[in-house]
């Protein structure tokens, strides 16, 4: 079984602009607008950056910062009607490879060297996998 639904899928390749929630090292929460990419390789979101910013657009970023020291993360998509997505899970950042992932997912910009995965732990969704108001949640494994 797939981590994610195909009716999940389809919203998560519609939908390009998310929130990924960290936690700073004085405890506090933390949300930042981001790019959300499926990737199906991986089973995964990713996170990049417009390299038209700067090579340190990511890696100087709080989120990236609190994303390499304290890696649990959640991250959510919504649409109206209401349709939501939350992904809560485990980040992984990286320095280099940027570029290469961004041109396998098909991403309208090129990606930032430095980029951000999320192996998915808990999906919930609202709107998304059926009912218009249906709530939907499951652990990953």
């Amino acid at each position: 079984m797939s981590t994610f639904t195909s009716a999940e899928i389809d919203f998560l390749n519609d939908q390009r602009l998310g929130r990924l929630a960290t936690v700073g090292a004085d405890g506090m929460p933390h949300i930042a607008p981001v790019a959300v990419f499926y990737d199906p390789e991986a089973e995964a979101l990713v996170i990049g950056a417009n390299a038209n910013f700067g090579d340190t657009v990511m890696t100087k970023s709080k989120k990236f910062r609190d994303a390499q020291s304290r890696p649990k993360v959640a991250v959510v998509i919504d649409a109206p009607s209401p349709r939501i997505l939350e992904v809560r899970g485990h980040a992984e950042t990286y320095l280099d490879g940027g570029e290469d992932v961004g041109r396998r997912l098909d991403a309208p910009f090129r990606f930032n060297q430095a980029w951000i995965r999320i192996r998915p732990q808990r999906i919930v969704a609202i709107g998304v996998n059926g009912d218009q108001f249906g709530p939907s949640a499951r652990d990953v494994a």
